[in-house]
């Protein structure tokens, strides 16, 4: 029955819930995908020393479990940072920026501009157009399907995330909901 819909509408507080969700989900979901483009662009077309050794430790971060970083996440949350002189504990920012470099992401992107041929890089800077030009007007168009991708899956990610929110707020009026679902149980 729709009765649970009634009760927690009624008895919980679910619109701020849903709020904190949907400005951790869109904050998140736009800072990933643009972190991940940047980073992906200089994996797949920039030549550095390192460049397979960073690629790897990328490609390794996913296999670790988010319970392996929980303490960690905990501890570096819980610290001042030094430029703003404030914690990330207990604010969105602490929930949104563990999550913006998804190597997910920056792996499916680097995958798929790898497959755009130089030549189009070449002819642009033929043209006169500097790094950036080429990077906003030649790479991303070419890659709106794997953005899309990436975008759909981050969203997903994000919204499903349990632990995070879990470590990084005790106040909760800023709990998710996923968070705020698995208390109403």
């Amino acid at each position: 029955t729709l009765d649970n819909f009634v009760f927690a509408w009624q008895n919980v507080n679910v619109g701020r819930f849903l709020f904190n969700s949907i400005v951790v989900v869109t904050a998140g979901t736009f800072l990933q995908v643009t972190v991940s483009a940047l980073a992906a662009y200089a994996l797949a077309r920039k030549k550095f020393v390192g460049a397979a050794v960073v690629g790897l430790l990328i490609l390794s971060t996913m296999m670790l479990p988010e319970e392996v970083i929980a303490i960690p996440l905990y501890l570096v949350v819980q610290q001042k940072l030094p430029v703003i002189d404030a914690t990330l504990y207990n604010t969105y920012l602490g929930m949104i920026l563990p999550i913006v470099g998804w190597a997910f992401s920056i792996f499916v992107l680097s995958e798929f501009m790898k497959a755009i041929p130089k030549e189009l890089e070449e002819a642009a800077r033929v043209d006169g157009a500097g790094e950036w030009q080429i990077f906003y007007q030649v790479v991303l168009p070419l890659v709106k399907p794997a953005m899309g991708t990436a975008t759909i899956f981050g969203f997903i990610m994000i919204w499903d995330q349990y632990l995070l929110p879990l470590i990084v707020v005790n106040n909760e009026s800023l709990y998710t909901m996923p968070v705020i679902l698995g208390t109403l149980r």
